[in-house]
């Protein structure tokens, strides 16, 4: 029996539209936990400097930053590099309870979760949309460590173990002197943790990065290498460093070395000084699709969508521990719950890393199942180890 043209096609087309139909797709929701008692969601989800106080300007404000503060674009460029959703019958429904759990239990604004190729999950909160800019807070550390990978790869600074001072020589009077860019890279430099006196002035009184530096780097707390003390000192330092070799800002690097190469589906944005000059520590505003193809470009030892390895995979490799010199004290697995590499954390669960902002900002690569998971929030300025709900996810995805 043979059919007419017209009828193959229909039930074709039939076909094809019940695949797309039962495909994953992004979901979106006007409210989330507490909405209206303390996100002020009556009030529009309001925008202010006072979000570090008050949750009511939390929503608002982190996705509406560059109403606080002056901003230059980190441009992207053709081709996207393309995602897929998974079919809704391929979604682990146990997985699937744990996620509506963590947006439950949490002021989830954003949420992807995607593996083995395919997006499982993706949901926004609050009224907010995946166009939206979603400020990542210290997530951004993570890319200024990427972008020190980047710069070695092509010749620009010779080892991790070069001094500071070889790129900033400036810093020669103070107690960068006997410091290396591994210091730096791994929050051991012995540097104090002066954020309010480095951070406050470049945002509000539009003083100098360098300068800054300079102010706080004066007494060392510590040898290096003797103490791990997370201070956005040690990324301020990395960040000239790589404009210093780049011979561009910050923004304009990570445009070329990382955006463009991950196929970022829009321009991101940085903040910066009143007078133009690149923060460099937390104050990168991007989709959370694109901060996805992150997770994505270490997930796939540091290739990007077209075969192009953008980050060495020794790199890769080292962002994980997995060398002798990263599992010792005192930043290693051997002596700290939460480990740290170069520029990003290493929860205590396996074969896991994690790009963490304030707030409830992350990015989460698990190697073992080839699992990447973006949260954003509008959440308490607490640890990630105050949150079960979250690490219960994320240990659940990271294990086979």
């Amino acid at each position: 029996m043979t059919f007419p043209k017209t009828f193959i096609f229909i039930i074709i087309f039939l076909l094809s539209t019940l695949t797309i139909a039962s495909e994953v797709k992004p979901l979106f929701n006007e409210f989330g936990p507490q909405a209206n008692s303390t996100f002020c969601a009556s009030k529009g989800y309001p925008v202010s400097w006072k979000y570090s106080k008050d949750p009511c300007y939390r929503v608002g404000s982190f996705t509406n930053f560059d109403e606080l503060s002056p901003t230059n674009q980190v441009k992207t460029n053709e081709p996207v590099w393309q995602l897929s959703y998974a079919n809704k019958t391929e979604v682990d429904p146990e997985l699937n309870k744990l996620a509506d759990d963590v947006l439950k239990g949490h002021p989830i604004t954003s949420i992807i979760i995607w593996q083995n190729g395919k997006i499982h999950k993706e949901v926004y909160q609050y009224g907010r949309k995946d166009t939206d800019l979603f400020s990542s807070f210290s997530m951004h550390k993570t890319l200024t460590g990427l972008v020190i990978s980047a710069a070695i790869q092509r010749g620009l600074i010779n080892d991790i173990d070069d001094p500071v001072t070889k790129y900033l020589p400036s810093l020669s009077q103070t107690d960068w002197k006997d410091k290396s860019v591994f210091h730096a890279l791994t929050m051991t430099s012995g540097m104090a943790s002066y954020q309010r006196e480095l951070l406050l002035p470049l945002m509000f009184k539009d003083a100098d990065r360098l300068s800054q530096i300079k102010k706080v780097s004066k007494n060392a707390i510590s040898l290096a290498g003797e103490k791990f003390i997370y201070s956005d000192t040690n990324s301020y330092v990395l960040g000239l460093i790589a404009e210093q070799v780049f011979d561009a800002s910050q923004g304009d690097i990570i445009s070329e070395v990382l955006w463009q190469s991950i196929g970022a589906e829009s321009d991101a944005q940085i903040h910066t000084t009143k007078s133009g000059q690149h923060l460099l520590s937390a104050s990168l505003r991007a989709r959370p699709r694109d901060y996805l193809r992150i997770g994505l470009l270490i997930a796939n030892d540091g290739q990007n969508h077209l075969g192009q390895q953008i980050i060495s995979k020794t790199w890769i490799n080292s962002l994980y521990g997995e060398t002798d010199r990263l599992k010792d004290c005192p930043m290693g697995k051997n002596c700290r719950e939460f480990a740290y590499s170069y520029q990003t954390w290493l929860p205590p669960i396996p074969q896991t890393i994690a790009a963490i902002g304030k707030y409830g900002q992350y990015i989460f690569v698990a190697k073992e199942t080839n699992t990447v998971i973006v949260i954003t929030s509008a959440d308490k300025p607490e640890g990630l180890h105050k949150k079960p709900l979250i690490m219960k996810l994320v240990s659940r995805l990271a294990s086979k």
